[in-house]
């Protein structure tokens, strides 16, 4: 009987002390589990706004092709954003504001582009008068403090307009050249403003180059990479356009991109098209 007893009296503390263990144990996966909320509630980013409050907002509907006015509002609305609450801005990735990020950071593809389906002058007045703001969105996208590990808050989106900004320097280029093969009637004015543009093509190509470069660590890996895919193929269509001091200058800094950048996939593709453009 006292065996019995004393077996019972065990088993009951054995018991006790289980059931104390699994509340301590839940206790400390509840507050595991907090932290963990806590933290991402930092580290990810609002995604707060959709479609519709864009909308409401002035935003054109993406669902729609966007004239040339249409982006012009839209950037100019991201600009009164940013001034509010900057983490407000459309999201590439974002569940509900990545159809309005991808409307406008995907202008290089807007169907006013189609040769097929306009005239050169009015995909030449299109993209003269898209083509500025994109330059205005980078800015306003880098205005946002950088994460904790110093990496920019919107590197995603960043990558991606100026991408969008390659692919649209890439058409203004072709656009330009046909204009001027196209017109022959042209005052020197205007042939000179034509050429200057075709000039200034150096220096968008020379401040991709240098993001690359200089200030790829700002940047998420996979966004530089998406970036430098963007630039080398865009470059390798711009380069006829380039003059021959600047495509001199781009194939060194090329060579040594090829043979000191930190990336693998950048030293790849840099001497891939060094290779390919060597005199």
């Amino acid at each position: 009987m006292a065996y019995a007893l004393a077996c019972t009296f065990l088993l009951k503390h054995k018991l006790r002390r289980m059931l104390l263990n699994n509340i301590y144990m839940h206790k400390i996966l509840l507050f595991f589990l907090c932290f963990l909320f806590f933290i991402g509630g930092f580290s990810q980013k609002k995604d707060s706004l959709t479609t519709q409050d864009y909308i409401k907002m002035g935003f054109p509907n993406p669902e729609r092709d966007w004239t040339a006015q249409d982006y012009t509002k839209a950037f100019n609305l991201l600009s009164e954003i940013a001034t509010k609450d900057i983490y407000l801005l459309p999201l590439k990735k974002g569940k509900n504001s990545g159809e309005v990020f991808n409307k406008f950071a995907q202008v290089a593809n807007s169907p006013f582009l189609a040769e097929k389906k306009y005239d050169l002058q009015t995909r030449f007045s299109f993209v003269t008068n898209v083509a500025p703001y994109m330059g205005q969105v980078v800015m306003i996208y880098l205005k946002a403090d950088p994460s904790k590990d110093e990496k920019l808050y919107f590197s995603n989106e960043l990558a991606a307009v100026m991408g969008s900004m390659l692919m649209l320097l890439e058409k203004q280029l072709v656009f330009v050249e046909q204009f001027l093969e196209t017109h022959k009637d042209l005052n020197e004015t205007q042939l000179e403003g034509l050429k200057k543009f075709k000039n200034g093509a150096n220096t968008s190509v020379s401040g991709m180059l240098q993001t690359l470069r200089d200030e790829y660590m700002y940047y998420e890996k996979e966004d530089i990479l998406l970036l430098g895919e963007h630039f080398f193929a865009t470059y390798k269509n711009i380069y006829p356009f380039l003059n021959e001091n600047a495509q001199i200058e781009y194939n060194l800094a090329f060579q040594k991109l090829a043979e000191t950048h930190e990336y693998e996939d950048i030293r790849k593709m840099a001497k891939e098209v060094y290779m390919a453009e060597k005199p």
